[in-house]
């Protein structure tokens, strides 16, 4: 089993001995007491151990097998500098949250720009020009959804209300046709009588 030392370290354990590797291997001996974490790895020869260094501070130590040589590699990890790192990326999770939130945010602003607020400014403008005596359809109010029916209704009411006014002022036309006839109807009795007795004399 490997050795272990100092904070974050790698080792090599061949046999009963134990090196450091870093610039020199050099042996290394350690009478640290370990106890297991329990913690589940991926491989079932690799195992994590929890111990207290020289210097008084908790490290982690993890130890796997290199092949079925006999040699052990083992990483040692403080657990100040575990702690560091998981804030460092629990800090990056939430930088990464708020930037997504964001863009989410801004995605979902511009839809609904696009499928509704700029639609409801064109039907305002519409409704501006029916009201201003423009009642011609106007096809490009008739999407292919539920606003589009919407679209499709005012082009039918602005439709509607054009023909009526047609129709009304065909009566109101007609009937000053006939006010005309009755009128002249009535004048030309009077007319002839007139005639009759002005020939007379």
């Amino acid at each position: 089993m490997a050795a272990y030392l100092f904070g974050c370290s790698l080792y090599l354990t061949i046999g009963e001995n134990s090196f450091t590797l870093d610039k020199n291997l050099s042996p290394v001996s350690s009478s640290a007491s370990c106890s297991p974490t329990g913690d589940e790895t991926f491989d079932a020869g690799t195992q994590i151990v929890q111990f207290e260094s020289s210097q008084g501070e908790n490290l982690l130590a993890v130890s796997c097998p290199v092949g079925n040589t006999g040699i052990w590699l083992t990483q040692t990890v403080s657990s100040k500098a575990l702690g560091m790192n998981l804030r460092a990326l629990y800090g990056k999770q939430l930088l990464l949250l708020c930037l997504s939130s964001v863009v989410i945010g801004a995605v979902v602003l511009w839809m609904l720009n696009r499928t509704i607020s700029r639609p409801i400014q064109r039907f305002q403008s519409r409704m501006a020009v029916i009201a201003e005596g423009d009642f011609s359809a106007d096809p490009s109010i008739e999407w292919n959804n539920e606003l589009g029916d919407i679209g499709r209704g005012i082009n039918h009411l602005s439709q509607s209300v054009h023909g009526l006014m047609e129709k009304r002022l065909a009566d109101e036309k007609a009937q000053q046709e006939l006010e005309y006839q009755i009128l002249q109807s009535q004048i030309n009795p009077h007319f002839l009588k007139f005639c009759r007795t002005s020939w007379k004399k």
